[in-house]
């Protein structure tokens, strides 16, 4: 093996199944985009929304105590079996998520 390191996109694309990899890439025209945005409006979320989305889709803990933050599972860090998870942020990590909310992040 090189000792040069592999560029970013190599390195993804070597470790993507190429199904999945074909399936995540569209080539069509502007029109065809606007047709498929119509029938599914959530290809159109902008980087904030997805965010969001990411974090909303593993869900939550709600505190037992009055007044404590929500803990987002994302922090858990679940896909890598909580190796790399966030602890003692509870409450700005909750407040970075409501910003998200407040912004228009969560509107379609």
């Amino acid at each position: 093996m090189s000792d040069q390191p592999q560029p970013i996109f190599d390195l993804i694309r070597d470790s993507t199944p190429s199904a999945r990899w074909a399936a995540a890439h569209w080539e069509g025209s502007f029109q065809e985009y606007l047709q498929q945005v119509e029938a599914r409006p959530v290809l159109a979320r902008n980087a904030w929304q997805r965010l969001l989305d990411m974090i909303e889709s593993h869900g939550c803990v709600r505190p037992k105590r009055r007044g404590a933050p929500v803990r987002w599972k994302l922090f858990d860090d679940p896909l890598g079996d909580g190796e790399d998870a966030v602890y003692g942020l509870d409450a700005p990590l909750n407040r970075m998520v409501q910003t998200l909310r407040l912004s228009g992040a969560s509107s379609p």
